[in-house]
């Protein structure tokens, strides 16, 4: 079973719960709603950094760390 180069699932996992974490504590509405659309930027860009490592292996399975 190949394994992937990043541990992509493990970030995708964990980005959107950092990014809550973050705009909870936040008192102002557009400086959260900006961090909000930048961690889904974020999030996205992992899941797609995901997607082609995986197209890369030229496997049908891999395994992330």
């Amino acid at each position: 079973m190949s394994e992937f180069h990043l541990p992509w699932l493990s970030l995708s996992v964990a980005m959107p719960l950092f990014g809550a974490i973050a705009v909870s504590v936040m008192r102002s509405r557009d400086r959260a709603w900006k961090v909000s659309v930048a961690t889904c930027g974020v999030t996205l860009l992992f899941a797609c950094g995901e997607w082609a490592d995986f197209a890369l292996l030229h496997s049908f399975q891999a395994h992330d760390h």
